[in-house]
């Protein structure tokens, strides 16, 4: 026998409160849809009945191997025989007009003895692994309630609880591009709940005014001064590279394309074309400038991200313990395993799995990434100046249409002025002779639109 029960008590999700069952005379057919032979191995067949429902119950047929099975079955009480058929009493609860009985035939006495079948049918024995818990999911029971877009997100769930346990990679890899672009209120900086929060605060204007900056404190871009009122100061250096990238990062195909032309090719390839391009224009960067390690670092730094956001297949990216873990991964992907790990801190979410680590970026934290990608473009350049045929390049490498990138460099404080079918970008320029104008200035309004009536 396998692992000797403490109790003869069980559960079967909320179900079955079981106490065994006194002996019994009727006979007990049941089925094996798994394909079990009994006999095969050593076994013991018991019978239980439910603690307070005595019409319930369930046959078990434990085994010394790793499974079990388990019957559910109805202990219906029948009334008075008459030769040897139950009358109608016996039909009460069943409310059927046929019964299903096992007869034996003795041939040397001529007689046919009938029994009476619990169930009244075949009892189905589903197997029961001794490490699995086979709990009810509580979504099961929710969705017989549920009504409207209640019920069809429990039915997404569940199918997505079986694309992830049986679905191909191919599917799941679809699942999880669906999910990444759902939006939900967690996505959401300042949708429609939050403007009527604010719209609902117009007879107290300094209320007002309180929860439109908490609501514009929290964008969802990268670290920021809203009171600086230059380029350096409004994206710190040390926030938009963090120390353990600058670290690790390899940046010494860059430095030398610099006085190298002919290794673009190399540059093109592994940091892609916006990042060859800048370094290209030798003009750029000039050998004298004591900021040139921080540019850089920003055009490295660029250039993971970029071939992270326009990849669809990075959403996801697993580490596998038995496939030499981060470093292979980091290996795969051309990128430092210390820089893969700052990344993956700042852009992923982490799920544990049996053979490793599965890491998920979701709506908010790609768009995120975008705006992170735009802030190193622009602080990469010497004077925090996007040339406009320099940010048609972005955008290609991108896959956005030049309205949308600038669209998000005015999210992030910066200045946009078209230029045929292009845009020139600048971060903080100040004019001569006026008052300096902060990061928090250059922010777009919130847009309420007109009041509902």
């Amino acid at each position: 026998m396998g692992k000797k029960r403490k109790s003869h008590e069980s559960n079967e999700g909320d179900q079955f409160k079981l106490k065994i069952k006194p002996n019994s005379s009727e006979c007990t057919l049941v089925s094996f849809p798994s394909g079990y032979k009994p006999g095969t191995a050593n076994e013991e067949w018991q019978a239980f009945e439910h603690a307070e429902c005595k019409t319930r119950g369930a046959i078990v047929l434990a085994t010394d191997k790793n499974v079990d099975f388990i019957g559910k079955c109805s202990n219906s009480k029948r009334g008075k025989e008459k030769d040897g058929m139950p009358n109608a009493e016996g039909e009460e609860e069943s409310n059927s007009s046929s019964h299903v009985m096992l007869g034996v035939f003795d041939r040397a006495a001529g007689r046919l003895t009938l029994s009476h079948v619990q169930s009244n049918g075949i009892i189905r024995m589903q197997p029961r692994i001794h490490t699995v818990s086979y709990e009810e999911d509580a979504s099961m029971n929710r969705e017989e309630t549920a009504t409207g877009s209640d019920l069809a997100d429990l039915r997404r769930e569940r199918n997505a609880k079986l694309i992830e346990a049986f679905g191909s990679q191919r599917r799941k890899r679809q699942l999880a591009t669906a999910k990444a672009g759902r939006v939900d209120a967690s996505q959401i900086s300042a949708g429609d709940a939050m403007i009527n929060i604010i719209r609902s605060t117009e007879a107290d204007p300094g209320k007002r005014e309180d929860v439109i900056k908490k609501t514009l404190a929290d964008r969802n871009i990268p670290p920021h001064n809203p009171e600086a009122t230059t380029p350096e100061d409004a994206y710190p250096f040390d926030s938009i590279v963090p120390r353990i990238i600058q670290d690790s990062i390899d940046t010494s195909l860059l430095t030398q394309a610099l006085s190298d032309g002919s290794i673009l090719g190399d540059v093109k390839q592994k940091f892609g074309k916006y990042v060859a391009s800048r370094v290209g224009a030798a003009s750029n960067f000039a050998t004298t400038d004591d900021k040139l390690p921080n540019r850089i670092l920003c055009l490295a730094l660029l250039g993971h991200l970029l071939s992270l956001y326009t990849d669809g297949k990075r959403l996801i990216i697993r580490v596998k313990t038995d496939a030499g873990g981060i470093q292979a991964t980091a290996q795969g992907l051309g990128i430092p395993t210390s820089t893969l790990e700052g990344i993956l801190s700042l852009f992923y979410s982490r799920e544990e799995m049996d053979d490793g680590t599965k890491y998920i970026m979701d709506k908010r934290k790609k768009n995120l990434l975008l705006a992170w990608c735009l802030v190193l473009a622009i602080r990469a350049e010497p004077d925090c100046l996007i040339p406009s045929f320099a940010f048609q390049i972005l955008c290609e490498q991108l896959k956005m249409k030049p309205a949308e990138v600038a669209s998000v460099y005015r999210e992030l404080g910066c200045q946009t002025s078209r230029s045929r079918q292009s845009y020139q970008v600048t971060l903080l320029k100040q004019k001569l002779g006026q008052d300096p104008v902060t990061l928090d200035m250059s922010f777009p309004a919130l847009k309420l639109g007109a009041r509902k009536r």
